[in-house]
């Protein structure tokens, strides 16, 4: 035979009070740590390029440069240059989304410092930018 329980009679359980606010405070902090490695990297992603550089040197007495550089992703690719990085011209867009790139800039100062920045569009619209390198 089984034995009833009254009624009014509470039913305590094994699990203790502290343990569980233990419990729900690490699964609560643990959300805030995945949500902010989120925001982190929501934040740096502008920080990766998908550009790497192959080649940069002066041509023709130090009156023009050539640049080759590869993406990882096809794109559409334009240089931004000139002495100063605040300053800058830009090349023509290119024509085609490709992976290998080779652009060839005439009339620039021969014996001074240029600063140039490689920029990319995706088929799907997403500007990429490098970073300034320099070539003399």
């Amino acid at each position: 035979m089984s034995k009833k329980l009254p009624r009014n009679r509470k039913v305590k359980l094994n699990f203790p009070k502290k343990r569980f606010e233990i419990v729900v405070f690490a699964f609560l902090v643990s959300i805030l740590l995945i949500m902010g490695v989120g925001v982190v990297l929501y934040r740096i992603s502008p920080l990766w390029s998908p550009f790497r550089l192959v080649e940069a040197q002066t041509r023709n007495f130090g009156q023009a440069v050539k640049v080759v550089f590869e993406s990882n992703i096809p794109l559409k690719t334009r240089l931004e240059y000139g002495t100063s990085d605040v300053y800058l011209n830009t090349t023509e867009e290119s024509e085609e989304y490709k992976t290998k790139h080779e652009v060839y800039v005439a009339s620039v100062l021969p014996e001074r410092k240029h600063y140039i920045k490689l920029v990319g569009y995706s088929e799907n619209g997403k500007v990429y930018e490098s970073g300034f390198f320099t070539v003399e």
